[in-house]
């Protein structure tokens, strides 16, 4: 029954508006490219900077994430990606064999 009722809901024009479901949908776009994914990390950090106090957490967001950090606390993006991290580490020399 329930698949039912979010077929009904898919078709209707008011759906499109739904913050949640727009939101999906920019995720899907995101995560399918990678570049666009990169591209959304760089300048999430960036956004996101305005949000996170000194130390080193969000407590507060705009809109629907405000409604979440009500009463919970995010912590705030890392300094470096895992793909910085990881190429960063490819770079490092590596300690001789004794």
């Amino acid at each position: 029954m329930r698949s039912q009722v979010v077929n009904q809901e898919r078709h209707t024009a008011g759906r499109f508006f739904d913050p949640m479901y727009l939101g999906l949908r920019v995720a899907n776009l995101l995560f399918s490219r990678a570049w666009l994914f990169h591209a959304a990390q760089y300048f999430g950090r960036i956004g996101i900077r305005f949000f996170t106090r000194k130390d080193g957490w969000i407590h507060s967001l705009p809109s629907i994430g405000g409604k979440w950090t009500q009463t919970r606390d995010l912590r705030g993006f890392p300094r470096q990606t895992f793909h910085e991290w990881w190429a960063e580490r490819d770079l490092k020399p590596t300690g001789e064999a004794k």
